[in-house]
């Protein structure tokens, strides 16, 4: 719904209940002592507090992504598992911890890499939008075969990015970000990602998440498209 005609909509109901309000006590004190008495208007609802939010809660990730690599000899697929976690430790202000697998192969073309990050992210909630930066630091296990990369790239990592959250109804909110990871050793990783993805809560504990990522691969060997769907199990639901 529209966040004006909500904002009128909750001032009409507010106004509606003053006035019967109103006229009830008056007709129950004005008999007993001639005095009049008013309540206050309900206020209207804060968007901030939007259950579409995904920004601010507590839950428990777990992902499947299907990767497909544009090498330049042929193309191959890889499949990666993922699971974290986010625990808010101020007003807009979160923790994460990220942890996930990838294996893709074929003929001309072989990746298996672990991968383990944690880092902050700092927001702030507007009606109707939450801008934020994330900052992640870890560290990745990568084994590959006939790429330009090497074939045994064990290295530190750190990755930042910057978007926006929008909730899109009362459950539902729509995430749009750019990621930029690199590595700490050479050849220095250098992926650009650009990514849209959907949260939605189907309860007040279990929610879903489906998206979809442009990578721009360091050495320009990795270059790929990723669709992941999720679910989110949220820890502080009443």
């Amino acid at each position: 719904m529209n966040p004006t005609h909500k904002l009128l909509g909750a001032a009409f109901f507010g106004f509606a209940s003053l006035v019967a309000t109103s006229h009830a006590q008056s007709d129950a004190t004005t008999s007993a002592s001639g005095a009049t008495s008013t309540t206050a208007p309900i206020a209207p609802p804060d968007e901030k507090t939007s259950d579409a939010w995904v920004l601010g809660r507590t839950y428990l990730e777990l992902d499947a992504s299907l990767e497909k690599f544009n090498t330049t000899s042929q193309s191959a697929t890889g499949a990666a598992p993922g699971l974290g976690v986010n625990l808010p430790l101020a007003d807009s202000l979160d923790y994460g911890f990220q942890y996930g697998y990838e294996h893709a192969a074929n003929s001309a073309f072989k990746l298996n890499d672990n991968t383990a990050e944690t880092g902050l992210t700092l927001y702030d909630k507007f009606i109707g939008f939450a801008p934020f930066v994330t900052a992640d630091v870890g560290y990745a296990w990568q084994r590959s075969s006939n790429t330009s990369a090497p074939s045994r790239f064990d290295h530190a990592l750190y990755d930042v990015a910057a978007g926006v959250e929008v909730p899109v109804s009362k459950t539902a909110s729509l995430r749009v970000w750019a990621a930029h990871d690199a590595s700490f050793r050479k050849p220095n990783e250098n992926d650009w990602t650009y990514n849209v993805g959907a949260h939605s809560w189907i309860t007040s504990v279990l929610g879903t998440f489906v998206g979809v990522g442009w990578k721009s691969g360091y050495l320009g060997s990795h270059d790929s498209v990723a669709y992941t769907v999720g679910l989110r199990f949220a820890l502080d639901s009443e």
